[in-house]
């Protein structure tokens, strides 16, 4: 069984990489890539690509989830479109090998487990990560996002 928590940060890593990954090269995506003003970081662009190259195979063995695959990187500053990458790419670890999801499952781990330093002023909130719950403070004012 494939982890939900690894469905959604491989589509967080994948998302804004892959109208890149799927252009007529790489080296022609990592150039347009760099154009973006840093959208795409070296590090986030070297992991999708490795993880891309496990993918890619498997995706071309399934045209459906290839055509979502296109139709995603297509269409990637669209949330509908991008809503369908999670499913698609969970079709696709379902059918792949063990050892090659523990493969992905690492770079992921990798990836996100990579500092961040983040800061914020006067009064600021800056987050470096992902939040749920807790206490968020900003200033003199205190925001409980628990509930009761």
């Amino acid at each position: 069984m494939i982890e939900a928590l690894l469905i959604q940060q491989l589509s967080s890593l994948l998302a804004p990489a892959l109208p890149y990954l799927m252009g007529a090269a790489t080296i022609a995506g990592k150039k347009a890539a760099d154009s973006l003003g840093g959208k795409i970081g070296d590090e986030a662009w070297s992991k999708a690509q490795h993880v891309w190259d496990k993918l890619r195979p498997w995706a071309e063995k399934k045209p459906e989830v290839a055509k979502a695959l296109k139709e995603v990187a297509e269409n990637a500053d669209d949330p509908i479109y991008t809503a369908i990458l999670p499913l698609n790419l969970k079709k696709l670890l379902e059918e792949m090998p063990t050892q090659t999801v523990n493969e992905i499952r690492n770079i992921v781990i990798q990836a996100k487990s990579e500092s961040r330093i983040t800061t914020a002023d006067r009064g600021g909130v800056a987050i470096g990560g992902d939040v749920s719950g807790g206490m968020i403070t900003a200033a003199y004012h205190s925001y409980d996002n628990k509930s009761e």
